[in-house]
Formats: C-alpha cells, structure tokens, sequence
C-alpha cells in the first residue's frame, strides 16, 4: 500500500516533541496512581488489592494499566531515539557517551542510593513501620533496584548500542538517504514480529518478572521502536504522519480497545496472560504492538496536527519532564501516604492523588532545573 505525500505544513519539531513528552510524563504518574489504588502491577505501595475493588472500577482499572502499559514506555524509547543520531552526530561518539553518563547514569545511581530508600521509607505506613526503621534496614540490607529508573537504565544500554552500531556503520555503509514512511504492510509485520518475539520472551521471563529492574517481557518493542525513532529523525518520519495515514491503525486500536474486557473476561486465571504456552499469552503478545502502533500514531499526528506551537509554559513542563520522571516516585508515595486517611472510593483517590503528584512534580522540578550543577544532569 503506497503512503500518500507528505503533509506541506510546517512542523516545529521540538514544540511537537515537547507535548508528547509532557503528555507521557504526567501519565506514568497516573498509571503508578492506579496500582495504588487497585490495578495489577508492581508498585511501592498498594492501598487497595485488586480483589477488592468491585466489577467497574476493576474494569477501569485494567483498562487504563493495560492500554498505558501498551504504548506509554515504548513511545518515550522512540522519541529517545528520535533525538539520539543528531546528538551522537553534534558530540561525537566520546562526548556522546560522557553525556549520555552524566545525564543518565548520575540520575539512576541517585536513585538507586538514595531516592529508592527515601520512597520506601516514607511508604512506612503502608508497611507497619516507622520511617526511621525502615530506612535503616534497607541501608543494612541493600539490593539494586532501580524501580522506575529502570527506563534510563535500559536508555543507557541502548545509547551505546547505537553508538557503536554508528561507528560500524560509518566505516562500512554511507549515510542513508531520506526514505517514505514505512509501508502498512511493514508495519503489521513489525507488529506480529515484535508480539511473537514477546511471547517467544515470556516463556523464559513472564510478563512483571524483572532482571535488574527490566522487565524483558516487554522488551521486543522497545527495542524495536528506539531504533525505529533514530531511523524517523534521519528520514523525518514523525513530522510526515497524516490522518490518512494513521487512520486504519487507529481504528484498529479502538477496536482492540473495546475487546480487552472480553478477552481478559474469557480467561479463568488471569496470570495466564502473563506467560506460558497458551493462548491468552499469545493474545496478550500480540495485542500490545496491534494497539500501541495505533494509539502512537493517532498522538503523533494529533499532536503535530493541532499542536504545532508552544509557549513559554509548555516549554517550562518539557524542560522539567526528565526531572519529574527521577523524582515522579517519592512525590507520589508521599501524595498517597499523607491522603491515607481520607475515606474515598478508589477511582476517586486514584484521581485526586495522581492530579496532586502531577503538579507537586512538575512544580518541585521546575525548581531543580534552575539550580546550578543541577541543571547541567537533568
């Protein structure tokens, strides 16, 4: 199926960039919210199980995880490489990596020595304990667990692939030219591809089993998409894609959308979705990539298509993004902690807790960014 032109108006790459990112920010601080608050996953603390939660709001719940969780972290690792050729290309390969340390590995090993334990620490109540002992024993007892930094980890990795990936290529191929945007049919393959990766994966490591933090399961299109993103910036994918271009894959997610409840309704042990050789696995598998392409796509153009500018507070939020990210955790267990004893229905703490942490991090980053030293990592 041939791709139709290129859209003739304008595209502010960074305005574009800088919504997305904002957008993505604020919803894994929703996303961590709702495990507090009932929906499957991992999280620091938990204050209402999943069983019991009544029919509806298990319902919301799993929708929500599910279709965030399909597209949200493979999307920040295509617009990570997205940016990632020009800055290998303006720094060069040893300035590239001595960057992508400071700003990447700085951060994750201050979380691993001290923002881990302090958001710990202050889920105490949750636990049973006081602060003080908490925090004491998890320096008596310490393990490498990056939680959610577990994305600049792998981001690390990556950025060294490709830097070497780069330097084997310069020595060996020229440099690509401008290409179309990849044809349906790449993209579907692209899709059974990853998702049978993904199932193929989760039979040695289900899906929510972690090594160092990463979750492998999920891995097959995250890699596929980084290196997807650092393709788009050469050949200016993301500022081409049109409605009629996004259109079938969008439906498509609505779609799949609207059949997870039956899907996950028609399984009698929902663990099986995780891993195994069986069918609500493969389903599984193969249903994050089929939604998540469309619901990319449709953001995509959305995006450059009625978002196209920016202002001096959009630009203030993007700035703080990366920073809100680090620090997303502590702000949001602390959010939870000191909202603890107010009796509400879930659906509506889970609002009022991830509104609250979304502009206490946002506004406690915007801060860091301006502080000397500071400013230079994050």
């Amino acid at each position: 199926m041939n791709q139709e032109a290129p859209s003739t108006k304008p595209v502010n790459r960074q305005a574009f960039i800088d919504h997305i990112r904002v957008f993505l920010t604020a919803l894994v601080i929703a996303h961590h919210a709702a495990v507090t608050y009932g929906a499957s996953g991992n999280w620091f603390c938990k204050e209402v199980q999943s069983s019991e939660l009544g029919e509806g709001t298990n319902l919301f719940f799993t929708m929500l995880v599910s279709v965030d969780q399909s597209f949200f972290m493979g999307m920040f690792f295509l617009i990570a490489g997205y940016f990632t050729p020009k800055s290998l290309e303006r720094k060069g390969t040893a300035r590239f990596i001595g960057e992508r340390l400071l700003r990447l590995g700085l951060p994750l090993v201050f979380f691993l020595t001290v923002l881990f334990q302090l958001t710990v620490a202050i889920s105490a109540p949750y636990l049973g304990h006081s602060f003080g002992g908490v925090w004491k024993w998890l320096y008596q007892n310490p393990s490498y667990t990056p939680g959610p930094l577990w994305f600049v980890q792998t981001l690390l990795i990556f950025a060294f692939l490709y830097a070497i990936w780069n330097k084997l290529r310069r020595q060996s191929a020229a440099p690509e030219a401008e290409s179309p945007l990849p044809r349906h049919r790449t993209l579907f393959l692209a899709a059974l591809g990853v998702g049978l990766c993904s199932f193929l994966v989760r039979q040695w490591m289900p899906a929510g089993d972690s090594v160092a933090g990463m979750q492998l399961g999920y891995f097959p299109p995250y890699i596929l998409l980084f290196f997807t993103g650092c393709a788009a910036a050469r050949h200016k994918w993301l500022e081409r894609i049109d409605w009629r271009y996004a259109r079938p894959w969008v439906f498509l997610s609505l779609l799949l959308a609207v059949s997870l409840p039956f899907i996950a309704g028609s399984c009698p042990d929902g663990s099986a979705f995780s891993g195994g050789m069986n069918r609500y696995a493969l389903t599984y598998a193969l249903w994050d990539p089929f939604i998540s392409w469309g619901i990319m796509l449709g953001l995509l153009f959305a995006v450059r298509r009625f978002l196209n500018g920016t202002n001096a507070f959009v630009q203030a939020l993007a700035r703080a993004s990366y920073a809100t990210y680090i620090i997303h955790a502590t702000v949001l267990v602390a959010t939870s902690v000191a909202l603890r004893g107010w009796t509400a229905a879930p659906v509506m703490k889970w609002a009022a807790v991830s509104a609250i942490a979304v502009c206490a991090s946002f506004a406690l980053s915007a801060i860091l960014v301006r502080i000397p030293g500071i400013k230079k990592v994050i």
